[in-house]
């Protein structure tokens, strides 16, 4: 399975680039947003999702790897194939989509492209869990170490479901302020585990 690609851009069209490496040419579909920071004859690494079917094989490709972790969750929502993924990161950041699913907002997310009023909800359905968005307003008075508890908690599994190690993620959690949100907590984890090295 193909990982990661390191190479110079040959050539940007509507949906992708042909990536050469080592004398190869490869054809990476990209997100709009990542399409439009490619320039032609410079060299980028992509992340990518090999996508296997029985009539064909397609590379996705993604400059930032916490979008590829996005995507790969996105297509395991029933009915959310790789290219509705793609036209989702086209026009959110993978931290934008998960902030959209942990506040249940369905407003942004079916006013993407593609993605209509049962899509964002069931992406909202299913993702919700994995990520473990902490319900709030449940009228029971909590004291302020439980929440602080219950919080980080859900963040560790929301980072995990993105697929993160758990030592990476206890090294850099200690970092996040506790008294953001948890959306704003995931969204600095991020950020933070963006300075670490990558691996799968």
């Amino acid at each position: 399975m193909i990982a990661t690609l390191t190479g110079t851009v040959q050539s940007i069209d509507a949906v992708g680039v042909i990536l050469e490496v080592s004398g190869v040419g490869y054809r990476v579909m990209l997100s709009g947003r990542d399409a439009q920071q490619c320039t032609q004859d410079t060299r980028v690494r992509v992340y990518t999702y090999h996508h296997i079917r029985e009539d064909a094989q397609q590379l996705f490709g993604f400059l930032d790897v916490h979008d590829l972790r996005v995507f790969e969750r996105l297509i395991s929502v029933s009915g959310v194939g790789p290219k509705i993924a793609q036209a989702i990161l086209s026009q959110l950041s993978g931290v934008a989509v998960i902030d959209a699913i942990l506040t249940q907002n369905i407003t942004q997310l079916k006013s993407i492209s593609g993605v209509g009023k049962k899509t964002a909800e069931r992406l909202i359905v299913e993702l919700r869990d994995s990520l473990k968005k902490m319900s709030t307003g449940s009228g029971r008075e909590e004291n302020s170490s439980h929440v602080a508890l219950s919080t980080h908690i859900d963040l560790v599994q929301a980072l995990l479901a993105l697929g993160y190690a758990e030592m990476e993620i206890h090294e850099v959690i200690k970092d996040v302020d506790a008294s953001l949100s948890l959306s704003e907590q995931v969204r600095a984890a991020l950020q933070l585990l963006s300075r670490t090295p990558y691996a799968r």
